[in-house]
């Protein structure tokens, strides 16, 4: 590798929060803040779940000469006005997602994108592997990974365990192919930026440590929250099928449950620490790492997708009521936040 990137932006994503990354990534790119730049010569970026949504976003809207407007295009047109109806049909897990589905690929189809390698950004796509059971990182600059289905790696990404259904990665016949075959869940399956080491740590080995690292993040909670949230919204809906689960729903919500602990603020943490005892040679991942993550005193359900304004309007209102907390030095942050490592329920 000889592209040396000077910014890392990672993207943690949490389904319906995807709003609320965008106005932090909104908040940091302020020129009276922190003046994040974003440019397919300068940043790499990695993201899973719908982090890997706004990956896609930050590559249609900021690549070399773009047309399509990060705020008129893809916040008025896209992000703002998306529903449940666009994302899912509520009915016995799995949920039907053939509306993501045709979403993300009317959205690839805009930007003239049909594989990871299509991408101008330096980009991670994580997914894990059902039959592997590991974290996998799609590379845009990867020839194994350069062919595989775009639309079809996002929904990888974004399949949440249990509630969507897990997807196949095709890719262009007769082209290479390191990727795996086989079923593919969500990129945060088995944590924050599982496998972070492996593969940012290898960019970083062959190249050199970045200057900045910004981890952008939705709020985050216990699973036992989020756990109970899903719960509440699944008994308002009239689920087809729901009337045949009995005592199972129970069950269906306990195994969500083994999912929401790997992206609760517990794990978050874990993975935080982690990444600041990582060195190489002597020197971290970055010369500089900050935490972009809104600790509101309320937060919105995890499957609800038809309040994405109205979370980007709080926590860009959370930001403006706490400018010192929009990029945390991550010690700092550890610091501050060390409480918050408690155990999950």
């Amino acid at each position: 590798m000889t592209q040396k990137l000077k910014t890392a932006v990672l993207l943690t994503g949490a389904a319906a929060r995807i709003s609320q990354e965008v106005a932090m990534l909104d908040m940091l790119m302020d020129p009276k803040r922190c003046g994040l730049k974003l440019s397919q010569d300068d940043t790499l970026i990695a993201g899973f779940s719908s982090g890997s949504l706004n990956l896609a976003a930050i590559n249609a809207c900021f690549s070399t000469g773009s047309q399509l407007g990060w705020d008129t295009y893809y916040k008025q047109t896209v992000l703002f006005p998306l529903r449940n109806k666009d994302v899912y049909k509520i009915k016995f897990p799995p949920f039907d997602t053939t509306p993501l589905r045709n979403t993300i690929q009317t959205f690839v189809d805009k930007m003239n994108c049909k594989k990871v390698g299509d991408l101008a950004f330096y980009s991670y796509i994580l997914a894990c592997s059902k039959e592997e059971n590991k974290t996998l990182w799609a590379c845009s600059q990867n020839p194994g990974d350069e062919y595989l289905n775009i639309t079809d790696t996002f929904m990888a990404s974004t399949a949440i365990p249990i509630l969507f259904p897990p997807q196949e990665i095709s890719s262009e016949a007769g082209q290479p192919r390191e990727f795996p075959d086989g079923y593919f869940v969500d990129g945060g399956t088995l944590g924050t930026f599982d496998g972070f080491d492996s593969y940012l740590g290898q960019y970083v080995r062959q190249n050199e440590p970045f200057e900045n690292m910004y981890i952008i993040s939705p709020m985050r909670q216990t699973a036992k929250a989020e756990r109970e949230g899903i719960m509440m919204m699944l008994k308002d809906q009239k689920m087809e099928g729901l009337d045949l689960l009995g005592g199972k729903l129970e069950q269906i919500i306990e195994w969500i449950a083994k999912f929401l602990e790997k992206i609760s603020m517990n794990t978050f943490m874990t993975f935080l620490k982690a990444l600041n005892a990582w060195t190489y040679n002597g020197q971290k991942m970055a010369k500089n790492i900050y935490i972009s993550i809104p600790q509101m005193d309320k937060n919105f359900f995890i499957i609800d997708f038809d309040l994405e304004k109205k979370q980007y309007d709080a926590v860009t209102d959370w930001v403006g009521a706490n400018p010192d907390k929009l990029a945390i030095p991550i010690d700092e942050f550890l610091k501050m936040n060390e409480g918050l490592m408690v155990e999950e329920q």
